[in-house]
């Protein structure tokens, strides 16, 4: 199927930063054999831009990442999506989804389908084959909340154990090249890219609701998997920075000690 990931455009937030988080998704997609793109719409912040990617791509599955600060932005994709598309699948996951309540999500995007709460890089693939099959059985796709006779449902969410089995994300698809405004928190030289060595984190900061997400258990990829990413990074895109996007990278001194032997 033609699956089209996308970062609504950042009225509010100003946010420009590869996100790893898409590409980790498009590539659990591609390994199941789907067509994929990533339009990263905060590039390119109206939505002109975001109705001619649509177009173009004609996919038949739209997925928004939310963060709770362009909530108002995700709702006019969808209504755009749902007016030059009738028949795509809408679906949601993201910061916003994980945290909100099930009731606000749909009632204030009334015009979306579904939505994914928590990791998303083994459901999401599982949600696909459901929409490719078309069986309207769900049950087994951590994470998903859809409809159901009225009212809200949502299934469990999966913390996958094994980073690993992710891979890597689809850089080809966020070509940190692209992103020449300098970012967010960002990598003091052109072009830096974001990487992430672990998720999860035990505490319970009151400021932070990352652990909604990726969990209380740290979870690391392997040293290997890392480095063989960064010399991806420096070899094939000339990245001269990093930077680490892990919910807590001190976690785990021996790790890191061992990271900055390598």
């Amino acid at each position: 199927m033609r699956v089209l990931l996308c970062n609504p455009p950042a009225l509010k937030s100003g946010y420009q930063i590869p996100d790893i988080g898409l590409g980790y998704i498009a590539t659990g997609l591609r390994k199941h054999g789907h067509e994929v793109d990533i339009f990263q719409s905060e590039l390119e912040p109206d939505f002109d831009a975001f109705r001619r990617r649509i177009t173009e791509f004609k996919p038949d599955i739209l997925g928004l990442k939310v963060m709770s600060v362009e909530i108002v932005s995700t709702k006019k994709c969808i209504e755009i999506a749902r007016t030059e598309f009738p028949d795509v699948v809408t679906i949601i996951g993201g910061p916003h989804t994980s945290a909100a309540p099930l009731e606000d999500i749909f009632n204030y995007f009334d015009k979306l389908d579904y939505a994914m709460k928590g990791e998303a890089e083994i459901a999401f693939p599982k949600f696909v084959e459901v929409i490719e099959s078309g069986s309207n059985d769900f049950s087994d796709v951590p994470g998903l909340a859809y409809r159901v006779d009225g009212a809200f449902k949502s299934n469990p969410v999966l913390i996958h154990r094994n980073l690993d089995d992710f891979g890597s994300p689809a850089w080809d698809l966020i070509d940190p090249r692209k992103y020449p405004n300098r970012w967010y928190f960002w990598t003091p030289e052109f072009p830096g890219a974001p990487i992430l060595t672990s998720r999860g984190c035990p505490y319970r900061c009151t400021f932070c609701g990352q652990n909604v997400v990726t969990g209380k258990m740290v979870r690391r990829r392997s040293l290997d998997l890392v480095l063989d990413e960064m010399d991806l990074l420096i070899n094939t895109y000339g990245v001269h920075d990093f930077d680490f996007t892990d919910d807590n990278f001190l976690m785990d001194a021996e790790y890191v000690r061992e990271f900055c032997k390598e």
